[in-house]
């Protein structure tokens, strides 16, 4: 486990904000990392809170307090774990999600003999983790889709996708799914429009699945997987049904 000591050797000045957590920070000039380490003891493991280029031990203080809370059921902490959390000090987050020492690359290269129960603590929106990610992919989501670090962040769904447009030439390789962007969903959307022989294939962070073909101008069908029929709309209804069915809420998990 992580000692003061030792942060202090590797941080240089360390504060304490209160409840028992430590808050330090990574400079450079682009930005900063603004961390807020409890301590474990015993069993229970270190617990790191993340905050890019924003100061706000208020909020850490509450994520880490749930966190603890938490924790008691949590079991083994060598994959993901996603925890429903209702706070009104977390805004809008739905979860809470563990991320052990194996998935994330905080103090690595630096800590490494002590960062071993390390678990990163990030306050996400239902619809942005399944929980379920492999170390590779919820890297991947984190770098690239979801900014984990920014505490004020607009929920960003997980979208996992197959395409095709036979008159741009854009599409998926493959029979699996690829994560994209709300941008590039939307760009393909608008493209989509009129290709009869074209389509988008999406999956949810729920691993639901939903079709959307454009078999005329100005006209598309959405067909959830439950549905034995496509439901036929305009652009901007679609819109609306692609991200109810993106974010919807699933079966609690804990």
């Amino acid at each position: 486990m992580i000692t003061k000591s030792s942060l202090e050797a590797t941080f240089g000045e360390l504060s304490n904000v209160g409840d028992g957590l430590l808050t330090f920070a990574d400079v450079v000039p682009a930005f900063s990392f603004v961390y807020y380490l409890d301590l474990g003891h015993g069993e229970r493991p270190d617990l790191l809170a993340v905050s890019q280029s924003a100061d706000n031990p208020t909020f850490a203080t509450t994520l880490l307090r749930c966190a603890r809370l938490n924790l008691v059921s949590s079991g083994e902490l060598s994959t993901l774990r996603k925890v429903p959390i209702s706070d009104p000090g977390l805004g809008a987050f739905t979860h809470l999600l563990f991320v052990p020492p194996t998935y994330h690359r905080y103090f690595s290269g630096r800590l490494d003999h002590e960062r071993s129960a390390l678990h990163l603590c990030l306050p996400i929106h239902r619809s942005e983790f399944s929980g379920t990610e492999s170390p590779e992919f919820f890297l991947r989501l984190a770098r690239n889709f979801i900014s984990t670090l920014d505490w004020e962040r607009s929920i960003v769904p997980r979208i996992m996708a197959r395409y095709y447009n036979p008159t741009t030439g854009t599409g998926t390789q493959g029979r699996e799914p690829v994560a994209i962007s709300l941008q590039v969903l939307e760009q393909e959307l608008v493209h989509l429009n009129g290709v009869g022989r074209g389509f988008i294939e999406l999956t949810s962070y729920l691993d639901d699945y939903a079709e959307v073909v454009s078999p005329a101008p100005g006209v598309y069908t959405f067909r959830h997987q439950s549905e034995a029929s496509p439901r036929p709309m305009d652009l901007e209804t679609l819109r609306t049904e692609m991200i109810a069915f993106l974010t919807q809420e699933g079966p609690a998990v804990g």
